[in-house]
Parts: structure tokens; C-alpha cells; sequence
């Protein structure tokens, strides 16, 4: 049986958004939105100066153990959701399920998986003062590559900041997810190809037997240059 860890879903904090969809996150926005890289201007005089401005690498730390590695806002997801059109996404490698929970409650379906539980996946559980089992959704524990492989026809396979490299393990899921998928759809979410993001394996996989369908620009930490990055099987 599938273990699923977390789906409490409640937002951390209870901040206010200026760029909102109509859905069922608004704790979760207010949190992203003062959260995020341009959360200064959310702050009063003295909130700011508890925060020491200008920190962006102390509040992106912040931000990736709480959060995601990657900034959504509501805007870039409604485009994602009419690239979709429909199709079920499959997103491996979840983490906390920040994209999965927001995708969700704009109607999109989504089946989120990651092989570790937060507390013991050393890329998001930062002691930022969040509940290490902390889960945004319900994330099913189970590997990338046994997931993607149930995907099939119009389905879509999500990545949200895969590592960059293989030294982590000697297997490369990414790869394997990728090259088991039978949808036609690839979404990554994350630097492009040399960036910071996506194995070798990937890349590779990607340039062979995929083409580029688009872009989706995100809220991106100074020196980031991450992006949505649309994927069609040739």
C-alpha cells in the first residue's frame, strides 16, 4: 500500500494578496506573496528592519524549506492550467506539494508523489521553524520512476527544481521517470538546460525525443533564472 504523509494544508501565516485567483489557497498566496522576492514591500518599517533587507539568499533558504525551490504565483498557473487543457498531471520529486496543492485548487488534477517524507529530505527540510512532516497536501511516498510510469496518452509529468547533477545517487530517477512516461506532456519548473536544475540524463532525454512548446515566466530570487518550461513528445 502507497504511504501518504501530510494534507493538513493550512497556510503558516496570515498575509494578504494583491494578484489572487478565485481558489481555496488564500492563506497559502498570502504566505508566497510576503514570502517570496518581493515580499519587502509587505512589510511595515519595523518588520523590515527585523529582517535585515536586501538578505535574498536568507529568505530564499527560508523559502525553499517552507515552501518550494521555485516561486508560483497565481497567474503563471492559470496559464500552465490552459496549456493542460485537461490533461492529469503527475508530479515526482513533490516535496512539501506546494505546486501540487495550488495546481489542485484550480481544478487542475494532480497526482503528487516523492520518494522521501519531508523530514527526512535534506533538499527542503531546512529547520526554518515549520513542522518537519509539514506537507502542503497529500503526497504519496513512492519513487519518480515507479510513478511516471502509470502516466499515459494526454497525462503530464511535473518536475519542480530537480537537482542539476547525479552525484546525489547513483541512479538517475529523473532520467528513468522521464524515459518511462508514456504521456505526452513534460513540465519543468526550474533553470534551463546548464542552469541549475535537471540531470544530465534529463537534459539528454529532453533534447532527443522532446521539443519545447513554451515558457511561463515565475517570481524568480536574484540570480535565479528559473521559469515553467513547456515540453510536447516529438
Amino acid at each position: 500500500m502507497d504511504i501518504i504523509f501530510g494534507g493538513k494544508g493550512k497556510g503558516l501565516m496570515n498575509w494578504y494578496s494583491l494578484n489572487k485567483v478565485a481558489t481555496d489557497s488564500g492563506d497559502i498566496w498570502r504566505d508566497i506573496d510576503r514570502a517570496g522576492p518581493d515580499w519587502e514591500r509587505y512589510l511595515s518599517v519595523s518588520e523590515r528592519d527585523r529582517v535585515r533587507p536586501g538578505d535574498s539568499w536568507g529568505r530564499r533558504h527560508t523559502f525553499t524549506g517552507r515552501y518550494s525551490w521555485a516561486v508560483p504565483s497565481p497567474a503563471a498557473l492559470v496559464r500552465l492550467k490552459e496549456w493542460l487543457g485537461g490533461s492529469k498531471v503527475i508530479e515526482v520529486g513533490a516535496g512539501r506539494g506546494l505546486w501540487a496543492r495550488l495546481l489542485r485548487d484550480i481544478g487542475v488534477t494532480v497526482e503528487a508523489s516523492d520518494l522521501h517524507p519531508p523530514e527526512a529530505n535534506e533538499f527542503i527540510n531546512k529547520r526554518t521553524g515549520v513542522d518537519a512532516t509539514h506537507t502542503w497536501t497529500e503526497v504519496v511516498q513512492r519513487g519518480g520512476a515507479e510513478h511516471a510510469k502509470e502516466g499515459s496518452g494526454s497525462d503530464a509529468l511535473m518536475m519542480v527544481w530537480p537537482y542539476m547533477d547525479d552525484e546525489w545517487t547513483t541512479v538517475d530517477w529523473q532520467k528513468d521517470a522521464l524515459g518511462g512516461f508514456g504521456g505526452d506532456k513534460f513540465i519543468l519548473v526550474g533553470e534551463d538546460e546548464g542552469g541549475a536544475t535537471g540531470s544530465t540524463g534529463l537534459w539528454r532525454s529532453l533534447n532527443k525525443y522532446w521539443r519545447r512548446d513554451g515558457m511561463i515566466d515565475i517570481p524568480r530570487w536574484e540570480g535565479i533564472r528559473d521559469r515553467i518550461f513547456l515540453f510536447r513528445r516529438k
